[in-house]
Formats: structure tokens, sequence, C-alpha cells
């Protein structure tokens, strides 16, 4: 037999446990009604044991056993064998093991196919996380290797980004992160993002985008060789690093998107991809491998017992163990050996050079690029250029030439940011509907803003903090800064609010202005 899929599920509250049961029991009726055949799973909560012919060719059987040393836990197991439902050479496989306890459970399932007949050709399988995953890792407190987890994709903003990026950077991550993109000119993704979630559960948790604020933040914090936007679908492995190669962490970019004919195209290829990966680095809980310990120990004593008064029922009972023992060291050759393969697979792919790699998915560093700037200078006049409800000061483009400001494409997007809030500023000083709070607007877009700066600074500076616009003096204390300390890694933009001409004066876009830290 050959597992193709395999998956650990957690389930930290009761509730959810006893929920677990009844999902499994149903998935299992369900299953066979839709073929049309009468099946009732037996009850997951009883202890016993029993074998069930549902059909031709099929056998399930089911154990629920309990410790001595634990009664308060129980251990369910199921067996269960099928005909594959269109290629009749081919049978299924599914090992599903359960710990019951107060603490609520811990649930794998395996998945393998094995072959009825010998015969050369092709696999006509269709894989995918059975429906039974998809809903047991739905449940409120699932959680996969330890880590929370769900089906259902989350939609992202740049002010919620930050625990995205630190689960990212978790080195203890079990799990590929996905992140879908929005498509700079219709705000959408190309790709199904529900559609994905569903098609990868137990495999890969999916978040989306909102939009290019949350990607620009995204970039500012990994780095534009790691990024993901302009409507690129990206896959981040376990063990992600500022400093990996781009091509560890493929990334679909929107032409090849365009070309998929469905999002199931995109699924079926990282699920493949991942569900190998699980075949050969599935684990089993240690709290379930334990119990299932204890419960054996228990039933060899029992069986110890009970060999002591009858001399031929123990020499029945060494036959057997002796065929037993035969075959599980048949399976376990079998496994290295497959093991073995799947690893030598998995090590060719992503241990080859670049050239070697040049039909991978590129990284969005190599495709749709938008134009970065060169300089802060390049970022004022390429939104000089765009802009709508900006007016730059002579002394905004002078201080973005003394800039030394590293990070130019940061200072393009907080200008654009400026631009669009300004945008919605303008609707609500028309009779439109209020935008609210301008430090919210701009969270949203991945930016802090203040708009004051301190009685102390006020001050002492004060007059850093003016600038002359139509022959007056006005307030420019209203400000974005990016980065901190030194003025390479920081800039500071200062505006004013002009009610009257229902413009944004951009008076300042360079090294920040004095205050009592700098």
């Amino acid at each position: 037999m050959r597992t193709l899929y395999a998956v650990s599920i957690g389930l930290s509250v009761r509730d959810d446990a006893l929920k677990a049961c009844d999902l499994l029991s149903t998935w299992i009726d369900d299953w066979y009604k839709r073929r049309g055949i009468v099946f009732c799973a037996p009850p997951l909560d009883a202890a016993g044991a029993s074998s069930h012919e549902p059909a031709d060719g099929h056998m399930f059987r089911c154990a629920v056993r309990a410790s001595s040393r634990q009664p308060a836990k129980s251990l369910v197991e199921i067996d269960w064998h099928y005909p594959d439902d269109y290629d009749k050479g081919l049978a299924w496989n599914v090992q599903i093991r359960m710990l019951l306890s107060a603490a609520g459970a811990a649930i794998t399932l395996q998945l393998g196919v094995v072959g009825t007949q010998f015969s050369i050709q092709p696999a006509s399988i269709k894989l995918g996380p059975p429906r039974i995953v998809r809903e047991l890792t739905a449940l409120g407190s699932a959680t996969l290797g330890g880590f929370p987890y769900t089906s259902h994709p989350q939609m992202v903003r740049a002010e919620t980004l930050e625990p995205i990026v630190d689960a990212l950077l978790d080195v203890k991550r079990p799990f590929p992160i996905i992140l879908v993109s929005h498509d700079l000119t219709t705000e959408r993704p190309f790709v199904d993002v529900d559609r994905l979630a569903a098609g990868l559960a137990g495999l890969m948790r999916v978040y989306e985008l909102a939009d290019r604020w949350a990607a620009f933040r995204l970039t500012d914090e990994l780095g534009k060789p790691l990024s993901c936007y302009a409507g690129a679908v990206r896959i981040y492995w376990p063990g992600l690093s500022l400093v990996d190669d781009p091509f560890k962490h493929p990334a679909w970019m929107p032409w090849r998107l365009k070309q998929l004919g469905h999002t199931d195209e995109l699924v079926s290829h990282l699920f493949a991809t991942g569900a190998e990966a699980t075949a050969y680095r599935f684990l089993e809980p240690l709290d379930l491998v334990e119990l299932r310990g204890e419960i054996d120990e228990d039933e060899r004593q029992a069986r110890r017992n009970e060999s002591f008064s009858d001399a031929d029922k123990l020499l029945e009972q060494l036959i057997d163990a002796e065929d037993t023992l035969k075959d599980v060291r048949q399976q376990l050759a079998l496994s290295q050996t497959e093991n073995q393969t799947l690893r030598q697979n998995l090590d060719a792919l992503l241990g080859a050079p670049t050239a070697a790699r040049a039909n991978l998915p590129s990284g969005p560093a190599e495709e749709d690029q938008l134009d970065d700037p060169e300089s802060v200078a390049d970022a004022v006049a390429l939104v000089r250029d765009q802009t709508k409800h900006l007016v730059f000061l002579e002394s905004a483009v002078e201080s973005a030439c003394e800039s030394p400001y590293r990070t130019p494409s940061r200072a393009l997007q907080a200008l654009q940011a400026i631009d669009e809030v300004a945008g919605l500023w303008v609707d609500g000083l028309s009779g439109g509907k209020t935008p609210g709070p301008l430090k919210t607007l701009f969270r949203q877009r991945g930016f802090e803003y203040k708009d004051d700066i301190s009685q102390t600074s006020r001050g002492k500076w004060g007059t850093e903090y003016e600038a002359k616009y139509k022959g007056q003096t006005i307030d420019i204390s209203p400000h974005i800064t990016i980065g901190a300390k030194q003025a390479d890694t920081c800039l500071s933009v200062h505006m004013h609010w002009d009610k009257e001409s229902k413009k944004v004066v951009i008076a300042h876009v360079g090294r920040h202005k004095t205050n009592t830290k700098t």
C-alpha cells in the first residue's frame, strides 16, 4: 500500500471532540448513502470491536478501547477498505485513530491506495482532502501540529498583518501558508479563495491579502524577493527565513493564473505537492501512541493470564503472532523503500540548481513587477504625475532630493496612501459618506499617522513645522513617519490639510524633523 495523504488534527475543547465523533459517523453513513448502500457506522463512544462488509470488496472495522491506567481516555480505531469508484484495479485504505479525553481529542487520518490487479497503466484517481478533514478543521479549537488551524480562509489587512508575519517566520510552524494577493486593476484575486482553502484543508492554511496596502506592508516586513502582490499566489513552506532563496517558496504570477482554466488546477498541483510531503513526514501524536501502547500491554497481559491454563491455546497464539510479525516485517520493508524513494524525489526537487528550476513558478521579484523608484526624489516625481488630491511644495521636492532613505518604494507607497486617503477626505467634505478618523484610514493602509507634535517640540522647534503656501504660513505638524533611527532607515512626510481647496499640501518628504528624540 502507498500512503498518499496523512493528517493529524488536535481539538482542545471537549465539545468539539464530541462533535468530531458525530461528524465521523455522519461522514461514513453519507459516503455509503451516496452510493446507494445502506450502512450505519457503529457508535464511537461505546467500548467494543466490530467488523462489517457493507458491500462486495468493502471491509469496515471499528474498535473502541481503553487503558486500565487511564480509564477516562478511549482510543477509537477505524480501518476501512473499499474499491475505487472509477478504477476497478485500485482500492483505498482509510485508517483513522482518535484519542478522546476530557481535554479534547487527537485525530489522525491516513489515506492510502493499493492495487487489486496487476496492470501497467496510469492510475486514474482523483485526490483531495476528504470531507471529514474540512469539517474537523473548521471546528473552533482545531490545531495542526499544535498550531491553530482552520480550513476557512482569513482576510488580512495592513493593520492586522503582524500576527501573520509572526506565523510565517515562526520556526515551529508545521504547515505551509498560502497567501493570495489582489490584482491592482480589479482589486480582486485571480483565484476562488474559498475553493482554494477547501481544496487544501488539513495541508495548508490560506490567507487573502485584502488590498495592495496589505501587500505593501508584507513586502516591507519580508523584503521584495519574498513578497506577494499584484494578484500573485505564493506558498511559504515551514522554516521560512528572510535570507531564503525565493525559489524555495514558489509564487504563481498573474500571467500564469490567467492561463488556468479553473482554480481547481492550482488546487490539484498544491495538494499533490503537500500530500506527498505528508506521506513520509507524518507522525502520530505522542499521547495517542502512548495510550495505544498501554492498551496493547493490557491485552497482552490478559492473553498471558489465559495462556497459563491452556498450553494448546498458547501454541496457537504463538503461531498467530509469528505470522503477524512476518506480515509486519514485509510491510515495514516496503514502507522503508517507499520512504527512501520519496525523500530522494523531494531532495532532487528542492536541491536542484537555479538553472534546473527554470520551470518552477518565479518569485514576485522576477515577473509582473511595478516600476520601483530609485530614490525618494523619484518617488515624489512619480506621484506628482499621478496624484489627484496632492499639492507638492518646493520644500517637499528639496527634502526628497536630500533624503538618503534606502527604501524609496516605501516612500512611494506612503505618498500613494496619502493620495487615496485624501480622496476619501474630499468625498466627506463634499457631503459624501464620512470616511472615519484619519488615523484609522492610514492604519488600514499600513501607516501610522499623527496629526500633531508634542508641546515640547512645538515650543523649541516650532518653525520647523511651518511652511509657506499661497502667501500664508501653514501648520505642517500632521505627518507619517516610516522606520526609525538613522536617516537612511527613517523617512517623515509632513502635510497640511487644506479644506478650502480640498487638497493635501505635501511640504516635506525626507529626514525626520527635530524633536526631543532626534
